[in-house]
């Protein structure tokens, strides 16, 4: 069974993306294509019933505000990608994309991810203070300049001590 083309553009070929099956935006970009841009003829780059599908990536983020306006244009069916879903008054994940509050449409769990499926591999945080917070400012920085000798010791120790493949966050 043969997949029929599908043409996918991003923004860097504008004129491209006005004829492609798969369009990859950022938020300004589309603001712009929706609200300044024009074909040679004059019209919009996009009308109101121009996508089938919106998938929005970080939804919690890029709903709100002046980027709403992209999802309020386009007459499309959308589907919110977020790991941190918001319930905050002025900015409901949930009441936007007309939820029930705190009922994901599905949600996988990090345990689940990390300890049954391992799609994910664990973190683990470790909290220092780096010599960005506290004086000389003017030595050129790296992992021997950033941390003291004191901190260096423990991350290699947190990092020794981790499984293989665990992602380690310095705050």
């Amino acid at each position: 069974c043969s997949q029929p083309m599908a043409s996918k553009s991003t923004f860097g070929m504008i004129r491209a993306a006005r004829s492609a099956r798969i369009v990859f935006s950022t938020y300004p970009t589309m603001l712009n294509a929706i609200d300044d841009m024009k074909t040679k003829d004059g019209q919009r780059m996009f009308i109101p019933a121009h996508f089938d599908l919106i998938i929005i990536d970080e939804s919690h983020r890029g709903i709100f505000k002046k980027y709403r306006a992209i999802f309020e244009y386009f007459d499309a069916i959308m589907v919110g990608l977020t790991a941190t879903p918001k319930t905050d008054v002025d900015r409901n994940t949930y009441d936007f994309f007309e939820m029930e509050h705190g009922v994901p449409t599905y949600a996988y769990d990090y345990e689940t991810a990390v300890y049954t499926d391992h799609v994910l591999v664990p973190y683990y945080n470790m909290e220092s203070v780096t010599m960005l917070t506290r004086p000389p400012f003017d030595k050129p920085l790296g992992f021997t300049r950033l941390f003291d000798k004191k901190t260096q010791t423990e991350i290699m120790a947190a990092i020794n001590k981790v499984r293989d493949n665990a992602v380690i966050t310095v705050a």
